[in-house]
């Protein structure tokens, strides 16, 4: 679903309609965003649902884990699963095959012929702007400067929020998280404002990137 596209601008329609629907709701317009950003992403590929699923999963346990840890080991421990898991993730779809090849050419050069190993798959779209984004959350409550939120659904909006999911930028948690507590309003200017960056963005993707 591109961006300049009818489809996307139906969606995005539908979804701020829905959002200022329940925007007295908080609960609600929380698991109504959330559901609605893993409706846009599972349009380019619903397999791949399951890998940013897992990743907010994973990055919400260990923050809560996180928090409740004293002991420096086991919070280094905890670090270093969350931060392992999303580099092992990123590293498997994005630099496997780049990596089997400089081996391959590399022993080849030496005269070991081996068989060529490469990862028949598909980039999965954003993988790099959530994986970093939920490993930011996670060094944040460790370093203290962050407390983790206890609602998985709003953490959920946080990782997979559709606008910036497959193009960033990676925002952080701290910036994000407090204003999804605040009731909705609506501004003349900040409206008028976002109105003009987007027709801008469309202008600069169809008349210029294109």
């Amino acid at each position: 679903m591109l961006f300049h596209s009818a489809d996307y601008l139906l969606f995005l329609t539908l979804a701020v309609f829905g959002f200022w629907m329940l925007r007295g709701a908080h609960l609600m317009r929380t698991l109504f965003i959330f559901g609605a950003s893993c409706a846009f992403y599972m349009a380019w590929s619903a397999h791949y649902i399951g890998l940013i699923l897992g990743s907010t999963v994973l990055d919400y346990l260990i923050g809560l884990k996180l928090h409740r840890t004293e002991r420096p080991a086991a919070r280094k421990a905890l670090l270093a699963t969350s931060i392992c898991a999303n580099l092992g993730l990123l590293g498997v779809f994005k630099y496997f095959n780049f990596f089997a090849a400089s081996v391959h050419d590399g022993l080849g050069a030496v005269g070991l012929e081996v068989p060529m190993v490469q990862l028949d798959v598909l980039l999965p779209v954003g993988i790099s702007f959530y994986t970093f984004q939920t490993m930011s959350y996670t060094i944040d409550i460790y370093r203290r400067q962050l407390e983790p939120t206890r609602n998985f659904f709003k953490f959920g909006f946080f990782v997979s929020f559709f606008p910036q999911l497959v193009a960033g930028p990676i925002v952080r948690a701290s910036e994000f998280l407090p204003q999804l507590d605040r009731m909705p309003r609506l501004n003349s200017e900040r409206v008028g404002r976002g109105l003009f960056l987007i027709l801008r963005g469309m202008v600069k993707k169809v008349a210029i990137a294109d």
